[in-house]
């Protein structure tokens, strides 16, 4: 008698945005974002404008605001698996929604510059820690809400996002900034959290409550059981090891030079590149924009793609080339900027060298995310995300208020030129460590 053979059907893969409960996120994560793009881009901005160019002042906010989110993060990794994630999501920015909406109040009621900072400080502490416990429950819902095989598609899709409202959101945020009052874009941003957090409520997944209550020393022993876990996994340990020393160094030239180098060199020289019709706040938006286009590309390009098994070998090669290009800019700055006083020329270099980072950090940043997010249990994700965020980000706050002193007293130059030799000695040292060759 013959052995009847049985023919397995092929698994049909469909289309992550035909998960609802990917798309209310996905829609939630755009509007929120958004909003967080207008709000980077208006306080930075408008610190400078308030202080006179105090660059010190600015790197101060900017090391309180990342501090404040580096050290509460493992506890928002704790929350994070054990309660409801969307409904952490949705909670947290219906809280930051009110925060703005309240800094907008107090800026109607108080004119003055000194009173405002004081506003601005007091809402990014609160506003960061809020972040401290939404970064880790939104990093870690995406595998409860998607397949396996649909990971890679699903973080190719939010790098899509983040290149979009990179292009879409500092488009706006240039506009905006240049034609409203600040107490007026401080609204628009309140409304952007408010309208993330109405579709965040409508998430469902299955979620398994813990049995024990959440006290003082089950938050210590779930953080102390992160820590094992993540430190057990070698190779992830290793790599977000080196992202620490990586985003040390990147820091500073994304959030403290390019707003100071468009308010203090930009806006100072009258022939400025396109002055007849762009606002000298413009060129920020326009650099974003850039990067946003080169980034899209290449997300779209990842999402068609099969997801490797292992990609240690090109992040390694990719992040090389990073800290290269890096080098690059720094000396045209030197060179066009500080010796031969040519904004325009180096304006349009710059641009060339943004694109090509934007396309560079794609193929860095959705390979890792999405081996992490394999390799990592489920139940453990949250805590993982939480560490790996103070990992990878828990030099940034220093980095910031360092870079703040190096600008004021030392130059945009040194500062560019320091940041990009520290990236190309951690990369050489990525390149020759054998245990991230397991990723």
């Amino acid at each position: 008698m013959e052995e009847e053979v049985k023919i397995t059907e092929p698994v049909k893969r469909e289309n992550v945005f035909k998960n609802k409960n990917f798309t209310l996120t996905f829609l939630g994560a755009l509007v929120s974002n958004i909003g967080a793009i207008f709000y980077d881009f208006a306080v930075s901005f408008y610190i400078l404008n308030l202080t006179d160019n105090n660059a010190v002042l600015q790197g101060l906010y900017l090391f309180m605001t990342g501090l404040i989110h580096v050290l509460v993060a493992s506890i928002g990794g704790v929350i994070a698996d054990r309660f409801n994630k969307a409904k952490i999501m949705s909670f947290c920015d219906f809280l930051k929604g009110f925060l703005i909406l309240s800094l907008m109040v107090l800026c109607l009621v108080f004119n003055n510059p000194s009173s405002q900072v004081i506003f601005i400080f007091v809402v990014g502490f609160f506003t960061s820690l809020i972040s401290a416990f939404f970064s880790p429950a939104s990093a870690s819902l995406l595998p409860l809400i998607v397949e396996d095989y649909q990971i890679q598609q699903a973080q190719s899709y939010y790098s899509v996002l983040s290149s979009f409202q990179g292009i879409v959101g500092m488009i706006l945020a240039g506009i905006l900034y240049s034609s409203l009052s600040m107490p007026n874009m401080f609204l628009v941003i309140g409304v952007c959290y408010i309208l993330s957090g109405i579709s965040e409520i409508f998430i469902r997944y299955n979620h398994v409550k813990k049995e024990d209550k959440l006290t003082l020393r089950t938050t210590f022993t779930d953080l102390k059981d992160g820590f094992k876990y993540f430190v057990g996994q070698k190779a992830i340990f290793y790599l977000i090891t080196f992202f620490l020393f990586i985003n040390f160094f990147l820091t500073p030239i994304t959030s403290n030079f390019l707003t100071y180098f468009v308010n203090t060199e930009i806006k100072t020289t009258p022939d400025y590149l396109f002055n007849s019709f762009l606002e000298p706040e413009m060129w920020s938006a326009i650099i974003a924009i850039i990067f946003g286009v080169s980034s899209l590309i290449g997300s779209l390009i990842l999402s068609a793609k099969e997801q490797k098994e292992k990609v240690s070998k090109s992040v390694k090669i990719i992040v090389i080339i990073f800290a290269l290009v890096m080098l690059l800019a720094s000396l045209l700055y030197l060179f066009f900027i500080d010796l031969n006083k040519n904004l325009n020329v180096f304006l349009i270099s710059f641009l060339v060298i943004v694109f090509m980072m934007g396309i560079l950090i794609v193929n860095i940043n959705i390979p890792v995310s999405t081996t992490v997010t394999r390799k990592v249990d489920k139940e453990k994700l949250g805590k993982v995300s939480s560490l790996i965020s103070m990992a990878s980000m828990g030099l940034t706050p220093i980095a910031s208020f360092v870079a703040g002193y190096i600008i004021n007293y030392l130059g945009s130059s040194a500062l560019l030129i320091g940041c990009s030799i520290g990236l190309l000695i951690t990369a050489f040292t990525l390149l020759f460590n054998k245990k991230v060759n397991e990723l």
